[in-house]
């Protein structure tokens, strides 16, 4: 009897122990799954979008005021104002431009006519064989040969070319670089001359005269 229960005790212990070591078994198998899945699972990181730079593109810069105006067909006439400019670049052409309190005009063609009313800034004759009338102009420079240039009133005037007729009716300063020039001018305070062959004669005032050429002649109206 003593004996049955001892046998009885020990499957009992015997079957305990196996409980419990199954039990072991289990709760390592779950821990060693969910640290399975934890290293084997990754986290993806969300990308924040990328945007993409767009280039900006140079600007252009805006038409400033200074922009000249288109060429004016032959015989017709254009304006221009301040800090603008027009170039007669047409050789026989005929054009009148119109200045409005400013404005430089080049006449770069030949053989041209060129009529110009208003009160211009500058005006360069670089052509040759060009007839220009002008009214009111600050500065002018004749560099081309054969010109014949007049203006009714002048700040200055420059000579550079070779055989070119000037006429300005009032004028302060009458320079002549140039040679075989003739210039009549109206009230003029001073007269330089440096070129050679020239004549020049004044009608008005008592001018500064400073000849440093030779065969000019330079006298009063």
């Amino acid at each position: 009897m003593e004996s049955r229960r001892r046998v009885q005790w020990r499957g009992t212990v015997a079957f305990g122990v196996l409980v419990a070591f199954a039990a072991v078994l289990v709760l390592t198998g779950c821990g060693g799954d969910s640290e399975s899945e934890g290293a084997s699972s990754s986290v993806t990181p969300v990308s924040s979008p990328t945007e993409t730079a767009t280039p900006i593109e140079s600007l252009t810069p805006s038409e400033s005021p200074s922009e000249s105006p288109s060429p004016a067909d032959s015989g017709e006439s254009v304006t221009i104002g301040r800090n603008q400019e027009y170039r007669v670049t047409a050789d026989g052409s005929t054009v009148t431009i119109i200045c409005d309190g400013g404005g430089e005009i080049y006449v770069l063609a030949d053989d041209a006519t060129v009529t110009i009313t208003g009160r211009g800034q500058d005006l360069e004759v670089r052509g040759s064989g060009n007839t220009v009338r002008a009214r009111q102009i600050t500065a002018v420079d004749v560099y081309g040969s054969v010109n014949d240039v007049r203006v009714d009133s002048a700040t200055e005037a420059d000579a550079y070319g070779d055989r070119n007729n000037v006429r300005v009716d009032e004028l302060r300063v009458m320079d002549v670089y140039g040679n075989r020039n003739s210039a009549r001018l109206g009230a003029v305070r001073e007269i330089e001359v440096t070129g050679n062959d020239n004549r020049i004669t004044w009608r008005s005032g008592n001018p500064k005269i400073d000849d440093e050429g030779n065969g000019n002649r330079v006298t009063r109206q």
